[in-house]
Order: C-alpha cells, then sequence, then structure tokens
C-alpha cells in the first residue's frame, strides 16, 4: 500500500495523521509519500521534529516539479510560489498517479477534480480551521 499526506492543514494540524504516518513509516509493506506544495527545505523547516522526511518513501513538491518544467514559470510574490493554475492543481495528481499512491490525505478542495480519473483515493480532510485555499492564478 502507497499513502500519501499533504502537509499544509493536514500532518501539521492533525496529530492523528502525524501518528498514522510515523506507524506507516514502520509497518512493513506500506509507503509514506509526502506530497505538498511547499519545497523540501521549507517542509523540514516547518515540521522540525515531527515528521523525519528523510525517512519517507517519497516526497514531493509541487513548487520545485513546477520549476523544473521548462514550460511553466513560478513566481515568487510575497514569499509564495504562484505558477500556471492548471499545471499546480493537477500536479499532485499526476505524482500520485505516476507513483501509484492508493489514498491521498488533503483539506483543500482545489484538487479533488484531478483525482477523478485515476485510481487514487483522494480524501479531502474537513479543516475547521482553515477558511480559506489560496488559488494558484495563471501568471502567464
Amino acid at each position: 500500500m502507497k499513502v500519501a499526506f499533504d502537509i499544509h492543514g493536514v500532518t501539521d494540524t492533525f496529530p492523528a495523521f502525524q501518528e498514522m504516518i510515523h506507524r506507516y513509516m514502520v509497518s512493513e509493506g506500506v509507503e509514506v509519500h509526502i506530497v505538498t506544495g511547499a519545497t523540501l527545505a521549507k517542509s523540514k523547516e516547518e515540521l522540525g521534529d515531527i515528521i523525519d522526511l528523510d525517512r519517507v518513501d517519497g516526497f514531493f513538491s509541487i513548487t520545485e516539479h513546477l520549476e523544473n518544467r521548462p514550460d511553466v514559470e513560478v513566481k515568487w510574490i510575497d514569499g509564495l510560489p504562484w505558477a500556471d493554475e492548471t499545471a499546480w492543481n493537477n500536479a499532485k495528481a499526476d505524482y500520485c498517479y505516476e507513483n501509484g499512491i492508493d489514498i491521498m490525505f488533503d483539506d483543500s478542495p482545489i484538487y479533488a477534480d484531478s483525482f477523478a480519473n485515476i485510481k487514487t483515493i483522494y480524501c479531502q480532510i474537513h479543516n475547521p480551521s482553515r477558511k480559506t485555499y489560496k488559488t494558484r492564478p495563471n501568471t502567464r
């Protein structure tokens, strides 16, 4: 089984997901993937000792992925990455499809549609403390 977790609004918010990750990391036959918009360096800084990102089976950063694509421009505005909305919103589903992820835990409704035609189960977590979700406008 391959399980993916978003950071913001999921693993950084709910201790139950932190516990799941720790248990899965030592379970035989379960792969743990972190799939987030943030860079690896920023994720390590934010998570601190909560999760050892060096021990997860896969780490995917939308930002780093899009920065490496020649057809997408990533602009940094007020410390946040901004890119083509379609490319940004499809990146998590593309990673999950390409890596055979069985379940993806995320709190954002923005990505749900991109999972409609792949086998990955998209589990949208209700996060009552999160009032708004940032959208990534087209920067072209």
